[in-house]
């Protein structure tokens, strides 16, 4: 398998795991206003963050795909495992109530990882997993609250 492949996967790999995450707070925030338990207003809210996020997800393999991002072999491995994780973290949400902080975080974590796909540094690498191992942190506060 050739480099550009294989990244191109890993980027592929890391959209799924974000894409994943972020619909599982979208549906978490719909059952939430199903339930009266949030407003329209602030399901809208989450929606387009999750929007924003699912964009920042789809343009992260077009940039992989397009060549973008050659210096990040490196780096992919640990940016998709802590994807995976946030994936799996997400999966905890139904007892959450704070959905909007929620999705804020998620969206930051997300446009993280994109800005590590598409400019890799070990310096964009190292804040994409940490805001995403600050997002499972408020995952699992907001499932403990």
């Amino acid at each position: 398998m050739s480099d550009a492949r294989k990244r191109v996967e890993q980027a592929i790999a890391c959209s799924n795991n974000c894409r994943k995450a972020v619909e599982l707070v979208r549906d978490h925030a719909f059952a939430q206003f199903r339930a009266g338990q949030i407003a329209v207003a602030e399901y809208n809210r989450v929606d387009e963050e999750c929007m924003k996020a699912l964009g920042e997800a789809a343009r992260m393999v077009n940039r992989a795909a397009a060549g973008l991002g050659a210096d990040l072999d490196a780096n992919l491995a640990a940016i998709e495992r802590a994807t995976a994780e946030l994936k799996d973290a997400s999966a905890t949400l139904e007892k959450a109530q704070n959905v909007i902080a929620l999705s804020a975080s998620l969206l930051v974590a997300v446009a993280s990882v994109a800005v590590a796909v598409i400019d890799p540094t070990k310096a964009s690498a190292g804040a994409a997993v940490s805001a995403v191992g600050s997002a499972m942190g408020s995952i699992a506060k907001a499932a403990a609250d």
